[in-house]
């Protein structure tokens, strides 16, 4: 099967791939279907899939996250390596913290990436948290339940709409954590083609103003978490400064602007003042 990577690879050059991604792609789906009996037909199906745009991700059914498989499928967002940076930041974070049985709520979880991997790496570490994934999507929650099934998490889910969750929702949280919807729409058209054509959008575009989820996330915020509570997000690359005056605006304190492996600002921290 190996002998077919450079037609696989020449395949989906022709058809608008890089050349660099059009190997890795090739690669992936040899390794995918040398798994799977009738090797040939199933190759032939994802490479249709690929020359469609599909993402590969969806096509074998698994997107890789911190050296753990996770099942995907359009209901949910395929994790990203940014996502990843944003996990090992809170990870570490609490590992410094010397919390021993923190109190973590993830919103908008999707396939579940965020809370799943943190309740493994820190057990692997000998915390023992208690974590809660939600979603307004139900699909989206029967993945994230699927994983944790999978990977031995303990993770907890609900179905939630956070634009109307009350304040009373919960209480005494240790963390928030959120990688909420944030492409604004002027910009979904310029997506790629396998992002826009087969990623849930609901889960890309806000249903207004491109910060609408952070301003609302963070009001709750401050009824859910504990005095000194951190809040945690994943955003937009040209975001930076607003989430930070957005944050300080709303009493946050020690608010941190973190840059991904690119250089470019995708995350932001801040705590909830302890009196």
């Amino acid at each position: 099967m190996q002998k077919r990577l450079p037609d696989i690879r020449n395949r989906l050059t022709h058809a608008g791939y890089d050349t660099g991604e059009a190997y890795m792609l090739a690669r992936l789906a040899l390794e995918h279907v040398a798994e799977l009996g009738n090797p040939a037909e199933a190759l032939e199906a994802l490479i249709q899939g690929l020359l469609r745009q599909e993402p590969i991700q969806y096509l074998t059914g698994k997107g890789h996250f911190y050296g753990r498989d996770f099942i995907v499928n359009p209901d949910v967002l395929i994790p990203r390596q940014e996502t990843e940076e944003l996990a090992v930041w809170i990870r570490d974070e609490v590992l410094k913290s010397g919390q021993k049985t923190p109190h973590v709520l993830d919103i908008g979880t999707g396939s579940g990436c965020i809370p799943i991997t943190l309740d493994l790496e820190w057990k692997e570490r000998g915390l023992q948290a208690t974590l809660m994934g939600v979603d307004v999507s139900e699909k989206a929650l029967k993945i994230a339940s699927e994983n944790a099934l999978l990977l031995g998490s303990d993770v907890s889910w609900q179905q939630m709409d956070i634009l109307q969750a009350a304040d009373t929702a919960f209480t005494q949280l240790d963390l928030i954590v959120s990688n909420p919807p944030y492409i604004p729409a002027e910009e979904f058209d310029a997506l790629p083609d396998n992002v826009r054509l087969h990623e849930p959008a609901t889960a890309l575009i806000p249903p207004g103003e491109p910060l609408l989820f952070y301003d609302t996330i963070a009001d709750l915020a401050l009824h859910w978490l504990k005095p000194g509570g951190s809040l945690y997000f994943e955003i937009h690359e040209d975001f930076g400064p607003q989430m930070v005056a957005l944050l300080q605006e709303k009493g946050f304190e020690n608010i941190r602007l973190r840059r991904d492996l690119r250089g470019r600002d995708r995350m932001v921290g801040g705590r909830k003042a302890a009196f």
